[in-house]
C-alpha cells in the first residue's frame, strides 16, 4: 500500500511540473465552458426568434361569410380586404380574392 501511495505521489508532482497540464486541467474548463455555453444559449435564442417569426399567426377577424343556401351553380369570385389590426379606417393591408365554384352536391 505504501508503494502505492508513493508512487501516486511521484505521478501527481510530475503532472503539475508540465505547465500545461495544469492549465488544460484547471484553466481551461474555467474559461472555456462557460464561453461555449453562453455561446450555445445566444445561438438557441437567435434560432427561437428566428423560428417565431415564420410562425404563420392567426388572423382574427369580424367578418362572417354567410354559405347558407340556396347559392345556384356557378364560379363566384370574391374579394375580403383586410386591415392592419383590424382597423377599418387605416391603410388597407391586403386585398384577398377568393374564386368559389359551386356545383351539383352528392
Amino acid at each position: 500500500m505504501k508503494g502505492a501511495l508513493l508512487l501516486y505521489r511521484k505521478e501527481l508532482l510530475q503532472a503539475v511540473r508540465d505547465l500545461r497540464t495544469v492549465v488544460m486541467t484547471l484553466v481551461f474548463p474555467v474559461v472555456f465552458y462557460p464561453l461555449l455555453f453562453g455561446l450555445m444559449g445566444d445561438l438557441i435564442g437567435r434560432q427561437e426568434a428566428r423560428l417565431a417569426e415564420l410562425v404563420p399567426q392567426p388572423d382574427v377577424g369580424e367578418g362572417i361569410l354567410s354559405l347558407t343556401l340556396p347559392w345556384t351553380i356557378g364560379t363566384y369570385d370574391l374579394e375580403v380586404l383586410v386591415f392592419e389590426d383590424n382597423v377599418q379606417p387605416g391603410d388597407k393591408y391586403a386585398r384577398w380574392h377568393f374564386s368559389v365554384e359551386v356545383g351539383e352536391g352528392e
